[in-house]
């Protein structure tokens, strides 16, 4: 029976009244019969709406009797138990305009499903661009901010965070999208199905990280079709995060080579340039002693012998730096700790090394008594000191410091030269750096390298500052063992 024809047997045929109201509430259709003033009839099925639909309803009618069209109109509000509801209200008057005839149906979970489905849609396709645009990103920063984002994206959250978890399952980094990193970590933390979706990021039979979801402040739970969703952008992006790993492992190596070539290239020639020259004089020296017409009176002899224990010192320093440049790479050098004092090796090293000769020299030494492993102390004050000489100019004053800190001693060589620049200060204690005028200065750069990593089989490490004044301070912090 069409709808005129619903009204039409409504108004002239009464007795089928409580028939056909009680069969509409049946299957869910309300209907509500106005004389224009007042509601005559009313099934089960409208009296079930909420009591601000029916009010809505005598606007209708009174406006369809007073029209005498047919109109439909759409009615939102909320029932009794705090839902959100849709009513479509259909009016249509009699056509000797004594009564009006309202049909009123619930649509709130067809309006419902049809947003789902046109949602899941609108999700499917930015997935399908999402997975796209991740394919051509390889770059590991950018890949995950952009997984982090698209989660946010597709799904319609209101925040997302991406953790990626370590071999032992701990998370290891967080790439929060729309949030503060303190958010990022209470979202993290907190548990699934507490407003919160967390969709886990596996790959063969190993869970990468996690895709963790909140909705928009006030908008409804996350549903199964945005967990679906969810599940297939988190798949392509454990496939996406597992090849981005492998490119940048590559990359990693091939940095890595190329350090280690430039590196190659830097201690072939700073070693060429060092042997060669008191190589060259050790052979010069020794030639001129062979020649046997040759008359040399004692202080030249004294003269000769000293610059090739000089120069064959020299040799034996460079050695023996590599040798435990190499020991120290291979982890078979360790300390051998024993009471020392440490003012009087500080004093004898810096006595010997000639400085004093050389630049203007200040001691300030408190009296320690330390368990240390000696040689190797003894080479960093000795590389310490040799690298004041080469780097500054002469006249230019040393300053060679001992004290007591908190939980070891603090070793310090600081001169009044040019000082090391800034972006050079990290870096400098590396294995074959040097300073800015490295080119033209001696020395492989392997002394100060050998200074940070003896500082660091005592439990301590070394540094380069400004000076105060002007100038580089080298420092030096050995830890003193427990006791």
């Amino acid at each position: 029976m069409g709808r005129p024809g619903l009204v039409e047997a409504l108004v002239h045929h009464p007795e089928l009244h409580d028939t056909l109201l009680q069969a509409l509430a049946d299957l869910g259709v309300g209907v509500v019969i106005s004389d224009g003033h007042d509601l005559v009839r009313v099934n089960d099925a409208s009296l079930a709406l909420p009591p601000q639909v029916l009010d809505r309803v005598k606007d209708i009618v009174r406006d369809a009797r007073r029209d005498g069209n047919e109109s439909r109109h759409e009615v939102r509000a909320i029932d009794g138990a705090g839902r959100r509801v849709r009513v479509e209200v259909s009016a249509r008057g009699a056509d000797d305009g004594s009564l009006v005839i309202a049909v009123v149906h619930d649509v709130t979970q067809s309006r419902l499903a049809y947003q789902r489905e046109r949602k899941r849609a609108e999700q499917l396709a930015a997935l399908a661009e999402v997975a796209q645009g991740l394919t051509g990103t390889l770059d590991p920063d950018e890949l995950l901010l952009a997984i982090a984002d698209a989660a946010r994206t597709v799904i319609g959250a209101g925040a997302a965070v991406l953790s990626l978890l370590d071999d032992k399952g701990a998370i290891d980094r967080l790439i929060p999208v729309g949030l503060s990193a303190d958010d990022a970590v209470a979202l993290a933390r907190r548990p699934a199905g507490i407003g919160v979706l967390i969709v886990p990021i596996v790959r063969g039979g190993r869970t990468l990280g996690r895709l963790h979801l909140a909705p928009e402040h006030g908008a409804a739970a996350f549903d199964a079709e945005d967990e679906a969703v969810a599940m297939s952008l988190a798949a392509h992006a454990a496939e996406t995060i597992e090849v981005a790993r492998a490119f940048q492992h590559e990359r990693q190596v091939a940095r890595e080579l190329q350090a280690l070539d430039e590196m190659k290239n830097a201690f072939l020639s700073a070693v060429s340039h060092e042997l060669r020259t008191p190589l060259t004089i050790v052979v010069g020296l020794a030639q001129t002693l062979q020649r046997p017409e040759l008359q040399l009176d004692a202080d030249q002899q004294r003269d000769f012998l000293q610059r090739l224990a000089r120069n064959a010192w020299k040799l034996q320093r460079l050695l023996s730096d590599l040798l435990d440049l190499d020991r120290l790479r291979r982890g078979i050098l360790e300390p051998r700790r024993r009471p020392t004092q440490l003012d009087a090796l500080v004093a004898r090293v810096v006595k010997e090394s000639g400085l004093a000769d050389e630049r203007t020299t200040t001691l300030d030494l408190e009296p320690l008594e330390v368990a240390v492993d000696c040689a190797q102390v003894e080479r960093i004050v000795e590389n310490l000191v040799i690298n004041a000489l080469r780097h500054t100019n002469p006249g230019t004053p040393v300053w060679v410091g001992l004290r007591s800190c908190d939980g070891g001693v603090l070793l310090s060589v600081d001169d009044g030269g040019e000082g090391v620049p800034r972006d050079l200060q990290a870096v400098i204690f590396e294995p074959f750096r040097q300073g800015a005028n490295g080119d033209h200065s001696p020395g492989v750069g392997v002394g100060l390298s050998l200074v940070a990593r003896f500082a660091e089989l005592h439990g301590g490490r070394a540094w380069v500052e400004d000076r105060d004044g002007g100038g580089a301070s080298f420092r030096v912090f050995l830890a003193a063992p427990a006791t």
